[in-house]
């Protein structure tokens, strides 16, 4: 009993520290947990999952060298997740959760087809479970969506989404935010394939239908109805990337006047107080605003004004910086097409090696 009670309060030590900053300390503890427990019980023990996973997310948050943290982490996931499967079977929830956790670091290390055939599984677990708790399914996929769109793999993309879409409207309803999340997605992809632009646009107004019912026209915060800051914006962020999928498919049919209603309207929904937003949300907006930014220059450059066009993406590129550094190599090489059309061919390689260099960090 006096060991247990150790155990215990080793852990709640270690997550204090952990809380604190003090990951390297809280990382050793957890370690010290590990040790004990397998003195006392084995090394198949069950009891090590909880302490090697944390060891784990400990070991991420150092500054320590690659060796002494990302792959003792790795390793750390990995027992963990073996003793789950080994315990409890292998399609659990919380084997779930650790395959995404173990996913981040792989892909965080340039593994990318190994961190998506991992989230996959998480992705078929939370499908599994969605009728008992969808945070896995939502996870997995937001994950995917991400990971399909910065390789450009539409198609697989088009049939996770439509599967998502069909099972979340069972769970929640047809008309629930989430589903109208999920149809931005789904119309993004399309939108990038060039394929089925009417269908996009579709799905693009149904959302917004959807979200107006839900948070009104304008979302904002009030007395009546208080909204955290991060609440709001992840709010607003939907409605944005639904007005730019139907500005996007407006400028295809050579709408102009409608294409730039549509992302004045989704840059209005950008307008949110920056300094109240955490640093994830500050990068999700600015990447959002650079994107919007971007389409307006293409469409000032259709209407013949190259100058505004050209202060256009300096303003997105400078927006971008904040954000993943994929989406603003995608932005660099779509400034190079840009300034190739127009005779500018040493500035187009330019920003071309600023993209190679961006990928090859």
């Amino acid at each position: 009993m006096a060991g247990e009670d150790i155990l215990s309060d080793l852990m709640k030590l270690a997550e204090l520290w952990q809380q604190s900053g003090k990951s390297v300390r809280a990382a050793r503890l957890y370690q010290e947990v590990v040790e004990r427990v397998e003195r006392q019980r084995g090394t198949e023990s069950a009891e090590l999952i909880e302490p090697l996973r944390r060891r784990a997310t400990a070991l991420l948050e150092t500054d320590l060298p690659h060796e002494q943290s990302c792959e003792p982490a790795e390793e750390c996931f990995g027992r963990a997740l073996r003793l789950q499967e080994q315990h409890y079977g292998p399609q659990t929830l919380e084997a779930g959760w650790m395959l995404l956790d173990l996913t981040d670091l792989l892909q965080d290390h340039e593994r990318c087809e190994e961190a998506e055939e991992l989230a996959r599984q998480a992705w078929d677990i939370g499908r599994k479970f969605a009728w008992d708790d969808t945070a896995l399914l939502f996870e997995a996929t937001e994950w995917l969506v991400w990971w399909y769109e910065v390789h450009q793999e539409w198609g697989a993309g088009r049939r996770l989404l439509e599967s998502s879409l069909e099972l979340v409207a069972q769970l929640l309803g047809a008309d629930h935010p989430r589903v109208a999340e999920l149809m931005g997605h789904l119309a993004n992809m399309l939108i990038q394939d060039g394929r089925e632009v009417a269908y996009a646009d579709e799905l693009g107004a149904r959302g917004l239908e959807i979200l107006a019912r839900a948070y009104g026209e304008m979302p904002l915060s009030t007395d009546l109805w208080p909204r955290a800051a991060d609440d709001l914006a992840h709010i607003r962020l939907g409605f944005s990337s639904l007005y730019s999928i139907r500005a996007h498919a407006a400028f295809s049919r050579g709408e102009l006047a409608a294409c730039r209603l549509l992302l004045h309207r989704a840059l209005f929904m950008l307008d949110l107080p920056e300094a109240e937003l955490s640093s994830e949300m500050r990068a999700n907006v600015a990447a959002a605003h650079a994107g919007t930014l971007q389409a307006l220059a293409h469409l000032v450059s259709e209407e013949g004004d190259d100058g505004q066009a050209e202060r256009l993406f300096q303003r997105s590129l400078a927006l971008a910086e904040q954000g993943d550094p994929d989406r603003l190599a995608g932005l660099l090489d779509d400034y190079a097409v840009w300034l190739e059309d127009r005779g500018r061919v040493n500035e187009a390689e330019q920003a071309r090696r600023e993209a190679d260099e961006l990928r090859n960090r």
